[in-house]
């Protein structure tokens, strides 16, 4: 019995040391990214300045390629036919893992969506002028 005790407290200081470092990294990411820490609130109050996320939505120009990814834990999960009222949805993905941090839980995912969607065969193909959108071919790094 004390050797699974000694075991738990040593997965214990484990789970803490990780957290502390996630924590540490998430305040470094936000304080000293150029934007500073308030950045990622800036849309919450561009959207309440102009009427709130419904008005937003609605207002979203037709010719903006509109992608979305799901993911199961996000804070709050609509509908997926809701999605479509968002404006011209080319792409939409609906993953088993993940929440409302994806970028940060599933990067893999995330970045997948995004070769889908600009790829050569992609929707969201050549959607910037003078630019061709994703080529495999050209990236070295993998994640």
């Amino acid at each position: 019995m004390k050797a699974c005790f000694e075991r738990c407290d040593e997965d214990l200081s484990k789970f803490w040391l990780t957290l502390a470092f996630s924590v540490l990294t998430w305040v470094s990411i936000y304080w000293f990214s150029r934007a500073g820490p308030t950045a990622s609130l800036r849309i919450y109050y561009e959207v309440e300045r102009s009427g709130g996320w419904q008005a937003t939505y609605h207002r979203l120009p037709s010719a903006v390629l509109v992608g979305i990814s799901l993911f199961p834990k996000e804070l709050i999960i609509f509908p997926k036919t809701w999605s479509q009222t968002l404006g011209n949805v080319v792409f939409i993905k609906k993953h088993n893992a993940g929440g409302h941090f994806a970028a940060y839980e599933k990067p893999n995912e995330l970045v997948t969506d995004l070769r889908e969607m600009f790829g050569k065969k992609g929707p969201g193909y050549k959607v910037v002028k003078g630019y061709t959108g994703y080529d495999a071919s050209r990236v070295h790094a993998k994640l």
